[in-house]
This record gives C-alpha cells, structure tokens and sequence, in this order.
C-alpha cells in the first residue's frame, strides 16, 4: 500500500474531471433539496445522503492532487463509492417516502440498491485480485 504509483497508474487529470463533474452534480443537488419550498424534515435523509455524497467526491477530487501512493488512491476509492452509494440512497429514501404504489417503490428501490451493489462488488473484486496478486509476486510465490 506504500508503493509509489506510477504517472499511469495515479491518471489525475482523467480522475479530476470525472470528480469534479460528479462533486457539482451532488452541490446542485444538495442546493436544489434545500432551496425547495416545503418543509425540509420531509426531505432531512435525502439531503443528508448528498450532503454525503457532496463532502465525499469533494474529498476524492481533493485527494487527487497529491495521490502518489497506493493507499491514497485506495482511500480516493472509498471516498467515489461512499458518494455513490449517498446519491443512490438519497434516491431510495424519496423513492420509499413518495405515495407512489408500494409495488412500485419496492421494485425501485432494490433495483436502485442492486444496480450499485453489483457495481460496487465487481470494483471490489478487481480491486482485492490485484493487491493479492502484488502480493503474492512480491512474496515470491508467483
């Protein structure tokens, strides 16, 4: 995890711009469910969520600008998937509390869960393949 990552491997330019079009996406989100007119309580978990998602791809496209090991770009990872998982959470929780049929926001919710759960699992997946198989060459057992 201390490793240096290569020019290649860190790719900041290609990492900042993708961040920092999903940071203002979840700002304006974020914007748009306070300045909405109504009471908020209705609305506290959906803006906690992006309020999440916000401070998380915030700190992601922070982190970027001074990535050059392993474990920040490891840390970046976390911080894109907690604010991925904060804007499709803030989707469930208006999904379940709107009046559409109960069928219905079941049906949308476990999609919208699924959908990420299974993205989520394949990154993962790569993810802990690839630091095993670093592991094991620089053990030898390769």
């Amino acid at each position: 995890m201390s490793e240096f990552l290569s020019e290649e491997a860190s790719d900041r330019e290609t990492h900042r711009s993708l961040l920092g079009t999903l940071c203002g996406f979840s700002f304006t989100g974020l914007l748009a469910l306070v300045a909405l007119p109504g009471d908020l309580k209705n609305r506290a978990l959906p803006i906690w969520y992006i309020l999440v998602s916000f401070v998380s791809y915030l700190g992601a496209l922070n982190l970027q600008g001074y990535k050059s090991h392993r474990w920040h770009d490891q840390i970046g990872d976390a911080l894109t998937e907690t604010a991925s998982l904060g804007l499709i959470a803030s989707v469930i929780g208006f999904i379940v509390s709107s009046d559409l049929a109960l069928g219905f926001r079941i049906f949308a919710s476990v999609l919208s869960g699924a959908v990420w759960l299974f993205d989520f699992s394949i990154r993962f997946r790569y993810s802990r393949d690839f630091l095993r198989a670093k592991e094991q060459q620089e053990h030898g057992k390769v």
